[in-house]
C-alpha cells in the first residue's frame, strides 16, 4: 500500500502589531508601515465614567481593569484584528515603575491571549530608525525630559539624566496654572454687525461663561501648537454667549513665558542645556573619543522638539552654557550638531525603528 502523505499548507506570517507605551500618548500600528495608525491619548475610564491616565498611580487590580478595556477597544475598534493572530512588540521606557510592565504583560497574555510579547525600550530604537550612526546622544522631550548616551547601540550605564520639570506634562501644567491671567475676552462681535466690536472692559466682565471659555480649552492640544518666538495672539476659542460672539485670546506674552521654561534654571541651578553638558563631560570621563560623538550625534525626539525653532534656540543655549566656569576648560571649543531624523517626524522615531532591529 502505497505511504499516504499529509500535506501542510504553510501558514502565513502576519506581520506583529507595534505598541508605543508613553505617559501622555499610545501609538499602535502594524510592523512594516511607515507610521502608526493611531496616536491615541493614554486615558482609560473608570467604573464611574471619568477619565483617568492610565499610568497614574492606581493599584494593580484598577490598572488592569482600565487596560483590558483600553486595549480591547484598540484592537477592535483601532487595529481591527484578533488579539489572538498576532505578537505584539510594546516599547515601554525601562524608567517608569514596575506594575505598568506588570500589568501591561498580563493584560496582553492572559486576558487577550496574544501569542507572544516582546518588550523593547524605545530609546533603543531611535538609531536603528536613522539607520546611519550608532553611538551618541538622544535627548528625549516627551512627557518628561530623559537624556541618554549610547554607544554602539547600547545605552550607558551610570550616565542616564532625567529631568521630570521638563517636558510635555511639565508644559501642560504651566499652561493650566497660568491660564486665568494668560489669557482675556478682548472682542464682542455682534451677529447684527460683524465689523462693529465693544471694547468697554466692564460689559467684558459683566459675562458670567469668561471663567468657563478658559477651563473649556483643551490645553494639551494648545501646547502641542505653541512656537518658539515671535509670539503671536492665538484667538483660540469663538463661542455664543447669548446674543454675543465672544472670542477669547491667549496672550503671546503668556506663551514666550511658558516656552522659556525649557531653559530655566531650577533651584537647583539646573537647566535643560547645562543637563546635557553634564551628562557628556560624565561620558567624556572614560573615553574622549565618546565626549566627541555624542557633541557631533546628537538626536533630539519627542513631542516638543517638533516645535518650531527649538532646535536652533537648543543650540544657541548649549553654546552660552559651553562659555559657563564650570564647562569651559573641560569642553574646549565645543561644536554640538543635530543629527537630523530625515522624514521621520520626530515623535514616532522610536516607533518607527522597532522593526528594524
Amino acid at each position: 500500500m502505497a505511504s499516504l502523505h499529509r500535506i501542510t499548507t504553510p501558514q502565513t506570517q502576519r506581520s506583529p502589531i507595534i505598541l508605543e507605551v508613553g505617559m501622555m500618548f499610545v501609538k499602535v500600528g502594524f510592523a512594516g508601515d511607515s507610521a502608526p495608525i493611531a496616536i491615541v491619548p493614554s486615558l482609560g475610564r473608570l467604573p464611574n465614567g471619568n477619565l483617568t491616565r492610565l499610568f497614574g498611580p492606581m493599584r494593580l487590580a484598577q490598572r488592569m481593569e482600565i487596560l483590558t478595556t483600553f486595549l480591547s477597544d484598540l484592537y477592535f475598534k483601532v487595529l481591527l484584528c484578533n488579539a489572538r493572530d498576532r505578537k505584539v512588540v510594546v516599547l515601554l521606557n525601562p524608567f517608569e515603575p514596575h506594575d505598568i510592565e506588570k500589568a501591561l504583560l498580563a493584560v496582553l497574555l492572559t486576558v487577550l491571549e496574544v501569542p507572544g510579547v516582546s518588550l523593547v525600550s524605545p530609546h533603543m530604537t531611535i538609531f536603528p530608525a536613522i539607520g546611519i550612526i550608532h553611538t551618541g546622544l538622544i535627548i528625549d522631550i516627551g512627557s518628561v525630559t530623559r537624556i541618554i548616551p549610547v554607544a554602539h547601540n547600547a545605552a550607558i550605564v551610570g550616565s542616564w539624566e532625567v529631568l521630570p520639570h521638563i517636558g510635555f506634562s511639565g508644559l501642560v501644567r504651566f499652561v493650566k496654572e497660568g491660564l486665568s491671567t494668560g489669557c482675556d475676552i478682548r472682542r464682542i462681535r455682534l451677529p447684527s454687525d460683524d465689523s462693529a466690536y465693544s471694547e468697554d472692559s466692564a460689559e467684558m466682565s459683566s459675562i458670567d461663561s469668561i471663567e468657563s471659555l478658559k477651563q473649556s480649552i483643551n490645553v494639551e492640544e494648545l501646547c502641542l501648537e505653541l512656537d518658539f518666538p515671535p509670539f503671536p495672539d492665538i484667538n483660540r476659542l469663538t463661542v455664543e454667549a447669548g446674543e454675543k460672539r465672544v472670542e477669547l485670546r491667549i496672550c503671546g506674552t503668556f506663551l514666550e513665558k511658558i516656552m522659556e521654561t525649557f531653559f530655566q534654571h531650577d533651584l537647583d541651578g539646573n537647566s535643560l542645556p547645562s543637563a546635557i553638558l553634564e551628562v557628556i563631560l560624565k561620558v567624556g570621563e572614560t573615553s574622549t573619543s565618546f565626549r566627541w560623538a555624542m557633541m557631533e550625534n546628537m538626536i533630539v525626539v519627542g513631542g516638543v522638539a517638533a516645535v518650531k525653532n527649538f532646535l536652533p534656540r537648543l543650540n544657541a543655549e548649549l553654546s552660552v552654557a559651553a562659555r559657563d566656569s564650570s564647562f569651559v576648560e573641560k569642553l574646549r571649543q565645543p561644536k554640538f550638531r543635530f543629527v537630523s531624523t530625515q522624514k521621520i517626524p520626530t515623535n514616532i522615531v522610536g516607533w518607527s525603528g522597532s522593526q528594524r532591529r
